[in-house]
């Protein structure tokens, strides 16, 4: 799958470079795959099968897997339902890294947001990094179960689901580039020896 090489979308791999540290991420740990470019369902569905091919050398038990798999999946839903390019430039501004270390295995995503959705996302990010386990379990029962949420969409839902499968409170980023636009970054650690 090419990743297209111009100024202006390396400049948002150089933007997650800065927040993670991305150049000395590949040194240090087992990067299964690092993409840029557009993400949509298409896309998605082509990653997820890179991602399958490349942890079947892993030794991690099945349910470890299987929770990357739905974290990932999640991850790349909410790039792909909710990064507003603008047509031209910015069309190809969505990144994903994933890999693994000893303890961990963590994606990371980024996409261009509209500015004014930034808040909205930024409480649900705190809210969501603030309940405990339980909470959490409590939280998303109570929305599944939720009529009026589920006739209008899952705001937050995918969000809540990451934070239950992943077991990590959220390390997000966002960087404002101007009135209309924002970067935002938003990386998931999943432990090696995650209970089922």
């Amino acid at each position: 799958m090419p990743t297209q090489n111009n100024p202006d979308n390396n400049k948002y791999y150089k933007l997650v470079d800065q927040i993670y540290g991305i150049e000395r991420m590949m040194v240090e740990n087992q990067l299964l795959l690092a993409y840029k470019d557009h993400i949509n369902e298409e896309t998605s569905d082509q990653l997820i099968g890179m991602v399958d091919s490349k942890m079947t050398g892993f030794d991690e038990e099945k349910k470890v897997k299987k929770k990357v798999f739905n974290v990932l999946v999640e991850c790349l839903q909410n790039v792909s339902r909710h990064a507003e390019p603008d047509k031209g430039q910015d069309h190809e501004s969505s990144i994903l890294l994933i890999g693994k270390n000893e303890n961990i295995f963590f994606i990371i995503t980024g996409n261009m947001m509209a500015s004014d959705k930034m808040d909205d996302l930024k409480n649900k990010l705190e809210q969501i990094n603030g309940l405990n386990p339980e909470e959490l379990r409590n939280k998303y029962k109570e929305m599944i179960n939720n009529t009026d949420f589920s006739s209008k969409g899952g705001a937050g839902l995918g969000l809540l689901d990451i934070a239950r499968k992943s077991a990590n409170k959220f390390e997000y980023d966002f960087r404002k580039l101007s009135e209309k636009k924002t970067y935002f970054t938003l990386k998931v650690n999943i432990p090696v020896s995650i209970a089922a």
